[in-house]
């Protein structure tokens, strides 16, 4: 049995899981994400951790799906005022 451990990740990758695991457990409270890695680790937080995340575009939305990126939401959930 090899006691390697798999390296195939990255910075981002960390970074991202990290984002997603700042929202672990925290319910239903509004994330909205500016930037990229914030929009992956929000993301995944709402797929994973934390599905009662509500989210936004990073404009103005409320989605209630979790849309691929720079993709627009198929399902709006409200609008931010």
């Amino acid at each position: 049995m090899s006691n390697e451990v798999s390296r195939d990740f990255t910075r981002a990758d960390v970074c991202a899981a990290a984002i997603a695991d700042a929202f672990k457990d925290d319910g239903e409270i509004f994330a909205s994400p500016m930037g990229l890695l914030p929009m992956l680790g929000v993301r995944l937080a709402k797929l994973t951790a934390n599905p009662d995340l509500v989210i936004s575009d990073g404009e103005s939305l409320f989605l209630a799906g979790v849309p691929p990126l720079f993709a627009k939401g198929d399902v709006v959930e409200g609008w931010i005022p």
